[in-house]
């Protein structure tokens, strides 16, 4: 399955981008991210990336390490 994801806003002001998953692989509903940037100056940006979701499997602790897991692929590809 292919994840899919819906655009919920945008601030080029602040950069800030805020996305829905509608379509995923992951044992979780309503998960809502959030991925903001700040210029430090030099080259370099700090990248903070938050979400929101609810497990829907019984094993919490797993679906929190599958989107953990997700997360940090995503800011380590961001590094490249």
């Amino acid at each position: 399955m292919r994840q899919v994801e819906r655009l919920l806003g945008m601030e080029p002001s602040s950069a800030l981008i805020a996305a829905r998953w509608n379509r995923h692989p992951c044992p979780v509903v309503d998960y809502v991210n959030e991925l903001r940037a700040r210029d430090d100056g030099g080259g370099t940006s700090t990248v903070v990336w938050s979400c929101e979701f609810r497990v829907t499997s019984d094993d919490e602790a797993g679906a929190t390490s599958m989107i953990r897991d997700f997360v940090k692929a995503g800011l380590d590809n961001l590094k490249r």
